[in-house]
């Protein structure tokens, strides 16, 4: 051998390499060998499925607060819109008859013990100039075929300028489908309960003190309405009705 020549190993690179390859080979097949073994227990229905791990029954028991049941709110009957039409015709029928002095007419549509009399009706026509501005408002009741009607209304007096808010109430009896009257006699107990349970309350009261704020600031503006509301009602400021003062009474005597 010449001096300066690199020596060659005689073992070939293949010889060298080879057993690391066959150690690389070795660790793929028991890795896909893993895989396949691990894809078989998924497919095989046979094992049993895992199960999710559930909480332990906890022994304290969950309070229950009972649900008590809202009572429905209480209604009041409902009116047809016929009833209020008939009801309000009839209403200003008996206004017309006061200021007519048409007794007949009075003594047709109200049911009452007590007759109105021509004398009477002239009496209230010397002070008496009109009727104007009404609202009625009527209400259907417990009682089958009984109706209970407010009547706001401007009542005006002979050589006084300024109307008297006014309220009236009145029970109104149906006949039949066409057939209505005032009416004056002994109340039904059922017919008193609503009216004692409505009185002072909701619509009437609003209505009631709508009343009442406008006759004091009508007498405010006009003294003589003042001192003759003082002299028809005694001393006291309030509303006068047709037969007594209506704030206080509620009521309009046929």
């Amino acid at each position: 051998m010449e001096s300066g020549q690199i020596r060659k190993n005689p073992r070939s690179t293949l010889e060298i390499v080879f057993p690391y390859i066959a150690v690389a080979m070795i660790g793929i097949l028991i890795v896909l060998g893993v895989l396949l073994f691990a894809k078989k227990g998924e497919d095989d229905p046979s094992l049993p499925p895992e199960t999710e791990e559930t909480a332990e029954p906890t022994t304290e028991r969950e309070t229950i607060i009972p649900t008590v049941p809202t009572p429905p709110a209480e209604t009041e009957p409902e009116i047809s819109a016929m009833d209020q039409l008939r009801i309000s015709q009839l209403i200003s029928r008996y206004y017309e008859a006061k200021m007519n002095e048409d007794a007949d007419t009075l003594n047709y549509i109200v049911d009452t013990d007590t007759p109105f009399t021509l004398l009477d009706l002239q009496k209230e026509k010397l002070y008496k100039l009109k009727y104007d501005n009404f609202n009625v408002i009527t209400l259907a009741t417990d009682s089958p075929n009984f109706f209970v009607s407010y009547v706001a209304y401007d009542l005006y007096f002979i050589g006084i300028r300024t109307g008297a808010p006014s309220l009236d109430r009145f029970i109104v009896r149906k006949i039949d489908e066409y057939s209505y009257l005032i009416y004056g006699r002994q109340y039904p107990d059922s017919l008193e309960a609503f009216l004692k349970r409505t009185e002072g309350s909701g619509i009437v009261k609003s209505l009631q003190t709508e009343v009442e704020e406008k006759f004091r600031a009508a007498c405010e503006r006009d003294v003589d309405l003042k001192w003759l509301m003082e002299q028809l009602n005694g001393e006291s400021e309030e509303p006068s009705g047709e037969a007594s003062s209506a704030a206080t009474e509620g009521t309009a005597e046929p």
